[in-house]
């Protein structure tokens, strides 16, 4: 997680990109690529991994409740993301 920390800061330095900017922007899950999904607290590079294959396995997400057909994710795991990401799971086509 150090490692991809590291990689924004190094990529977006120069656009006075913060950590804090990254963890606070919308991922929208039918456009988000692994690295973004990582922003998400709770979601490391595993879980990142798995939604992004079963987006493209299964097609676009209709809504944040369809996470649960992710291989690894349940309720209590999807309830305690949103929540320590409030605001920032969006569906759009």
């Amino acid at each position: 997680m150090r490692f991809l920390f590291i990689a924004f800061c190094l990529l977006f330095g120069s656009m006075n990109v913060s950590a804090e900017t990254l963890s606070s922007q919308p991922i929208n899950l039918n456009q988000a690529t692994v690295p973004q999904l990582m922003t998400l607290k709770g979601v490391g590079k595993k879980r990142a991994q798995a939604i992004f294959d079963y987006r493209q396995a299964h097609g676009n997400f209709h809504e944040v409740k369809d996470l649960l057909s992710v291989q690894g994710m349940n309720q209590k795991l999807l309830d305690k993301i949103e929540k320590n990401n409030e605001g920032r799971l969006i569906v759009k086509n």
